[in-house]
């Protein structure tokens, strides 16, 4: 298991991120982004401004968030957001305080993001601010089980 820590501690996220990154915009209307999150197949997309600069992400749990207010799926949270109509953009409804990555940090790095911040998908970004590519817990235990497949 040695070597395995040590091949983790070297490889980068640039290694094991998706590039073929989903996004949506700040004025994109919620129905939009519910549609372009199933026909992706995906749980999360980042929100960009008119420049391309990452501004927030948006999940499934967003919507899960919206239906709990609603009455649809339980007992609202204590700070409940706002319930969303379709016309609303995802701006009003995105996560701002975006914690994102540069490709050359370590995915052990990205792996202590993403526990201490309880989220499961980190924007990659280049030195402006753009997503370039998203690394997801996922692709985290995918490089895991190749390493541990190939120890001695």
């Amino acid at each position: 298991m040695n070597a395995v820590s040590e091949d983790l501690r070297s490889l980068l996220v640039r290694d094991i991120m998706s590039t073929d990154v989903v996004k949506t915009v700040t004025r994109q209307r919620m129905s939009e982004v519910a549609r372009l999150l199933a026909r992706h197949e995906l749980s999360t997309l980042p929100v960009v401004d008119e420049h391309g600069v990452c501004v927030g992400m948006l999940s499934a749990v967003d919507f899960l968030k919206r239906d709990a207010v609603s009455g649809n799926g339980g007992a609202a949270p204590h700070h409940s957001p706002p319930e969303w109509k379709p016309d609303d953009i995802a701006a009003t409804f995105m996560t701002r305080a975006v914690q994102a990555i540069d490709e050359q940090a370590t995915v052990a790095e990205a792996a202590r993001i993403m526990a201490a911040q309880h989220v499961h998908h980190l924007p990659v970004i280049d030195r402006l601010g753009r997503p370039r590519g998203i690394v997801s817990t996922m692709d985290i235990l995918k490089a895991l089980g190749r390493l541990a497949a190939t120890a001695p």
